[in-house]
């Protein structure tokens, strides 16, 4: 899953997803790739992996846009990213952030449709529009 937990954002504000690899089979996943590509329009990315009860991610923390990770994944366990950032002044229309995971060799997922997440959030324009402050020279 991704979520943002918001229909709607100010351009400008920040912003913060999760994103959960869920594990509900009952064998342990090795070599599962996690991708996520953080839209432009998001900045000052930062991220965070979590891995529960006997689960791995190798590609964590850092100023790093996009997640790219191999993980390994525990019967009845997940793997938790937050990403978060700002949304950039000039960001207007709809955003979407999609997530997805593939499957290594060997695996037998039973609802593959469940690998690919799609989190959509509506870029309001800040209230009064955007603002430059200029400094102020005063002579006396």
């Amino acid at each position: 899953t991704i979520n943002d937990n918001a229909d709607s954002i100010y351009a400008g504000q920040p912003t913060s997803y999760v994103v959960t690899a869920n594990n509900n089979g009952e064998k342990t996943v090795k070599v599962a790739i996690i991708i996520n590509n953080v839209p432009n329009s998001i900045t000052n990315v930062t991220r965070d992996c979590i891995p529960f009860s006997g689960s791995e991610c190798n590609n964590s923390g850092g100023n790093v846009n996009n997640i790219y990770d191999v993980l390994t994944i525990a019967p009845g366990s997940k793997v938790v990213y937050t990403i978060n950032g700002t949304i950039s002044l000039g960001a207007s229309g709809t955003l979407l952030n999609r997530a997805s995971i593939s499957v290594p060799a060997g695996i037998t997922d039973l609802i593959p449709e469940n690998n690919t997440a799609t989190d959509t959030t509506i870029i309001l324009k800040p209230p009064g529009g955007s603002q430059i402050l200029l400094p102020m020279i005063v002579n006396r």
